[in-house]
């Protein structure tokens, strides 16, 4: 994750996608997934307000690369989870990295 997070502000922001932008959890959690696997987007999108400013874009260029049937400028494939980072590590613009279980929680406390 982006060094100095906020985290009560990150859960805000997924928050905000649920409820206000009435965006899906699980298409939110493959949004995420893509963005993670696409080269130019992993180092646009670094918080979840940057995901919610951009979130329609991404889902037309996502939709557009599997229509063609590729990843845009993805590398690779991802297996498990997403790359996590351990808390505390200093790795300010990385791309927004998190695990599943992260994402659940980061809801629920968004939720509150």
């Amino acid at each position: 994750m982006v060094r100095n997070a906020n985290m009560q502000v990150w859960a805000d922001d997924f928050r905000k996608m649920v409820e206000i932008d009435e965006r899906d959890k699980e298409e939110i959690h493959q949004v995420m997934d893509w963005i993670s696997r696409n080269t130019f987007w992993q180092r646009n999108i670094l918080s979840p307000d940057k995901l919610r400013r951009q979130y329609s874009r991404v889902c037309i260029e996502m939709a557009d690369s599997t229509h063609k049937g590729g990843q845009g400028h993805a590398q690779g494939s991802r297996s498990g989870g997403y790359r996590r980072h351990a808390s505390g590590d200093s790795r300010e613009g990385q791309p927004l990295s998190i695990s599943d279980q992260e994402l659940t929680q980061l809801f629920a406390v968004g939720s509150q």
